[in-house]
């Protein structure tokens, strides 16, 4: 049903006068429209779709409210903006996870410091890591300390 300042409308047909909310005001026509399609549905989409493509007079823009078309707007602008966000979400967590590590993948850090510890057993040999107040060191299992302090 289709309520117009002249009337309700149903089929094209008119059935009375008007029973929901309209008006005429500076050449601009506000109509309700009612719907018997479940909101968020494939019906009421597609009852969207078809109230669209109704031609205007003058090729006017017409412009849609209600439950569904606000749905509709929202659906959209997030999902327009998901891609981004999601890139800015990726950006954010690198940048933190090299700050944080010291390396953008630490497994590759990781096995890094294992080659450097069977190439410099000295230095980076099996034990603790001590820090003072002037250098850091490593001391090894037999409690020397590494050459760099």
């Amino acid at each position: 049903m289709v309520t117009a300042p002249t009337g309700a409308f149903v089929g094209g047909a008119k059935i009375g006068p008007p029973v929901a909310a309209t008006a005429v005001n500076a050449g601009s026509a506000f109509l309700t429209v009612g719907s018997t399609a479940p909101l968020f549905s494939a019906a009421s989409q597609e009852q969207l779709e078809r109230l669209r493509d109704i031609a205007t007079p003058g090729g006017r823009p017409v412009a849609f409210t209600g439950q569904a078309q606000v749905n509709r707007d929202s659906v959209g602008a997030i999902t327009s903006l998901l891609p981004l966000v999601l890139t800015v979400i990726a950006g954010i967590t690198f940048v933190l996870l090299f700050m944080l590590t010291g390396s953008a993948v630490s497994y590759t850090h990781l096995d890094v410091y294992k080659r450097q510890q069977q190439h410099h057993p000295t230095v980076f040999g099996v034990g603790d890591i001590g820090v003072s107040r002037d250098c850091i060191h490593a001391t090894r299992s037999c409690g020397r300390r590494s050459p760099s302090c």
